[in-house]
C-alpha cells in the first residue's frame, strides 16, 4: 500500500478549515480525501515564492508529530478560489527519503495571519 504524500498536521484544525472552504468558497465537497488533495494540489499550482507570508528563516512547528519542521506560509490572490485571498501553511519532512507534506491551515485570509 502506497503511503499518502500528505497528512493534516491537525486532523480537527484542518476538519475546521475544509468546512469553512465549503461555506466560504462554494466548494461542493471537501469530505473525501480525493477532493482535498485536488484542493491542495490546485492551491500548490497557483503559489509562488513571492507569495510566501512567512519569516527568514521559517518559523518552526509546535505540532506534537511535526515539532520543529519549518513552516511554509503563503497568501495570495486565487482565482481556484474565486480571486479571493487565501492563506495556505504547510511543512515538509522526508522519511526513508520520501517527502511528506503536512498541511496545517488552508482558508480565506484573515487579519490575523
Amino acid at each position: 500500500m502506497e503511503e499518502k504524500r500528505w497528512l493534516p498536521a491537525d486532523p480537527a484544525k484542518l476538519k475546521a478549515n475544509w468546512d469553512e472552504l465549503e461555506d466560504a468558497c462554494g466548494i461542493e465537497s471537501t469530505a473525501l480525501e480525493e477532493e482535498q488533495t485536488e484542493i491542495l494540489v490546485a492551491a500548490l499550482k497557483e503559489i509562488k515564492p513571492e507569495h510566501y507570508a512567512g519569516k527568514h528563516p521559517p518559523e518552526r512547528s509546535y505540532e506534537q508529530g511535526t515539532r520543529d519542521s519549518e513552516l511554509f506560509p503563503f497568501r495570495w490572490k486565487s482565482n481556484f478560489f474565486g480571486r479571493r485571498t487565501m492563506y495556505f501553511k504547510f511543512s515538509i519532512q522526508t522519511r526513508d527519503r520520501k517527502p511528506r507534506a503536512f498541511i496545517y491551515s488552508i482558508h480565506p485570509n484573515r487579519k490575523r495571519d
